[in-house]
């Protein structure tokens, strides 16, 4: 066992004395998700890195009835990819009652993908539905909403017609011109016809393994900007290489999220690659980026060392107004926990006590959210290894792994591993995670794909009746969506601050809503919003305890309620 793994076990763990709190449930069969997930042929048996990434998880309202409702991508054998078979294709689920779901893929219209990855939504049309970007093993497919979660598939008319291995995608506007533009993150150069072999030289731990991604071929990412609509489709242009984005190294880029990290006004990108330095591409208001995660501090883990980035998630978890980024790990690597203070980042997740419980785990999906609806942000991560090699002995590890929950403990600035407690230990092949409220209740609940089989679904059962407020936004000069919008709310004599950005976590897509726990309190003092356009509404005197529509420039209004 590596030292950072030894000095773990050395730190004083949670223990029955600890604070009681509840757990998040497996609902899963009640739940009826039955899309069985495949990337290469067996879980047991991983011959090429392409079958190990997995696939995504989507949650937003398709079909315009106020419940939150579930995309799904999958994947195939390599064989079927290399003779052009159709594969198991995405699904849709509706949601028809709390936690009650119903195969929705048939009438929609979306199955058509190969080998999809990465799930990014938005509205791209701005008519007021979601629509929905898979990132693939080939050009990227959009999906365009009806309305009523029947979807046309535009991706080459669009202009996606890049046939690189994308993994993660994130819809955003990078220009304040209203229109969502869109960054894709490459993973790297897989030939299909000649894929690299197994073992020889590529060995972890002594023992031969799938190759990857070192030793494979690096690629740059992609940026497209939303021109509008011609004859009635949404269309961009790459200008991934104008922007800047093409501009910085090739790399492998996997977890993909965007911030305005400088509270400047527009939206900046990170990237978290595998096995390389972080991006922090950083916006000049006009779609046009320079890379300045090496300047900034935020390219390298503490102790200036190269990880293996998988999932990210941002999220202000110390109340200055400023959003720390998380970045999950390869095993023996711990994870990252970046604060920026104004000028420059540091990895503080050792100091915050969770650093060393994710040293022996490798994350993937990844979310800051207020688990226990207390007013401060926690963290979720799902785990799981790469190689079914790590349950022989010798590894200190294992292929299957527990997700963690870690409880933030204000104002001690640390962070407690609640995991075992919350009924997250079960190891499972995890991979993508989306969160949202699932129920109603206020509290963000999981969903949780697997590399193999049926996705988990989470309950969460933290909270007892405490208060919360969801937002809405509506974009007028602004993205219909509201994506980017900056949200300041002030209740209880505190701040907090949020941005709406649902592409985070691991080849994901959250609930499309802004989302703040707010203990007992019945009543917000004030929420202000400042739009991608520049508008600022204000809002006083909130009602806790619901989910408000507010349209930019405009009074609020509650909107439909939920099953």
């Amino acid at each position: 066992m590596q030292l950072a793994a030894l000095l773990w076990c050395a730190l004083p763990q949670a223990t029955a004395s600890a604070p009681a709190i509840g757990r998040f449930v497996d609902v899963s069969a009640e739940a009826g998700i039955l899309a069985n997930a495949q990337f290469g042929p067996a879980p047991e048996r991983k011959q090429w890195i392409l079958e190990v990434n997995g696939g995504g998880v989507g949650l937003f309202d398709g079909d315009g009835d106020g419940d939150l409702d579930v995309w799904l991508t999958n994947g195939s054998t390599l064989e079927a990819l290399r003779d052009g078979k159709p594969g198991a294709g995405n699904t849709i689920w509706r949601q028809a009652a709390p936690f009650r779901f119903e195969d929705a893929t048939k009438e929609s219209g979306v199955a058509g993908s190969l080998w999809g990855n990465g799930v990014a939504i938005g509205d791209v049309d701005n008519d007021g539905d979601l629509d929905v970007l898979v990132a693939e093993f080939g050009p990227e497919r959009l999906f365009v909403n009806d309305g009523k979660m029947h979807f046309t598939e535009v991706g080459e008319k669009a202009g996606f017609t890049d046939p690189r291995w994308s993994s993660s995608a994130a819809f955003f506007d990078a220009d304040a011109d209203g229109v969502l533009d869109l960054f894709v993150g490459n993973y790297l150069r897989f030939d299909l016809e000649n894929p690299p072999p197994y073992g020889g030289d590529s060995q972890w731990r002594g023992k031969p393994v799938m190759r990857g991604p070192r030793g494979l071929v690096r690629d740059t990412n992609s940026f497209y900007r939303g021109v509008g609509l011609r004859e009635g489709l949404p269309i961009f242009e790459d200008r991934s290489e104008a922007s800047g984005i093409a501009k910085a190294p090739a790399s492998y880029a996997l977890g993909v999220t965007t911030l305005d990290f400088d509270d400047d006004g527009d939206s900046d990108i990170f990237v978290a690659n595998d096995s390389e330095p972080y991006f922090l591409f950083v916006n000049d208001g006009k779609g046009n980026f320079t890379e300045k995660a090496q300047e900034l501090g935020c390219a390298l883990g503490d102790h200036g060392s190269t990880n293996s980035g998988m999932g990210v998630a941002a999220g202000d978890l110390d109340g200055d107004g400023r959003f720390e980024i998380a970045v999950t790990n390869f095993s023996n690597q711990p994870d990252n926990v970046f604060r920026f203070d104004g000028r420059y980042f540091s990895d503080r997740a050792s100091m915050l006590g969770i650093g060393g419980p994710t040293t022996p785990m490798l994350g993937w999906g990844c979310r800051f959210l207020d688990a226990d609806l207390n007013g401060w942000l926690d963290l979720f991560i799902a785990n799981s290894h790469v190689y079914p090699e790590a349950d022989l002995p010798g590894t200190d590890t294992r292929y299957a792994q527990g997700c963690q929950l870690f409880l933030n403990q204000q104002p001690v600035k640390r962070f407690l591993d609640a995991s075992a407690q919350a009924g997250l230990a079960v190891p499972r092949l995890h991979r993508g995670a989306a969160f949202g409220d699932l129920d109603g209740d206020g509290d963000e609940d999981v969903i949780v794909s697997l590399l193999h089989g049926a996705p988990i679904v989470l309950r969460n059962d933290l909270t007892s009746g405490r208060a919360w407020l969801a937002l809405e936004l509506r974009g007028t000069k602004s993205n219909r969506s509201g994506v980017g919008a900056r949200v300041r709310l002030t209740a209880g004599g505190r701040v907090r601050v949020a941005e709406h950005q649902p592409a985070s976590s691991f080849q994901s897509s959250n609930e499309p809503y802004v989302r703040f726990g707010l203990g007992d309190l019945a009543e917000a003092d004030e929420i202000t919003i400042r739009w991608p356009s520049g508008t600022v509404d204000t809002i006083r005197k909130i009602k806790t305890r619901q989910r408000l529509v507010i349209t930019e420039g405009s009074a609020p209004h509650q909107s439909p309620p939920e099953k």
